[in-house]
């Protein structure tokens, strides 16, 4: 955004649209609760918090998805994790954790030849849930 031809810019005097409490990041806690059950997070250090926050989003959200239909086929594009070094953050991780395992089919992709072998050890992890990861053509 660029100033107006006074010197001023658009913005000046304009209220906040959150307070700074609202902005302010909160502290992790040490578990992840999807339908009852703990999932202790694993990793070094902490993730990014929007990456953590991200994953903890569609895992609950597949979570409540897979209620209503009664199970399915998951498709995740780009399904490695994100930072490679924090797992606990990896959304792909986070869905077929979740409890009751409604969801039949999950098809796991990834471009990035690292990104595909921890898809292809977290597969090993969840032989049961036909996890299969591919890598795009």
């Amino acid at each position: 955004m660029g100033s107006t031809a006074r010197g001023k810019g658009k913005l000046e005097g304009q209220a906040e649209l959150f307070s700074e409490s609202e902005t302010t990041t909160r502290k992790l806690q040490g578990d992840f609760l999807v339908d009852g059950v703990r999932i202790p997070e694993r990793g070094l250090g902490f993730p990014p918090d929007q990456t953590n926050s991200k994953s903890k989003l569609i895992a609950e959200y597949i979570s409540l998805f897979q209620k209503v239909t009664r199970g399915g086929l998951y498709i995740d594009g780009f399904s490695a994790p994100q930072s490679r070094e924090h797992e606990e953050a990896w959304t792909a991780r986070r869905v077929l954790e979740i409890t009751p395992p409604r969801l039949r089919v999950f098809w796991l992709c990834d471009a990035d030849p690292s990104g595909l072998l921890q898809l292809r050890r977290l597969r090993d992890v969840h032989r049961k849930r036909h996890a299969d990861p591919l890598l795009p053509r």
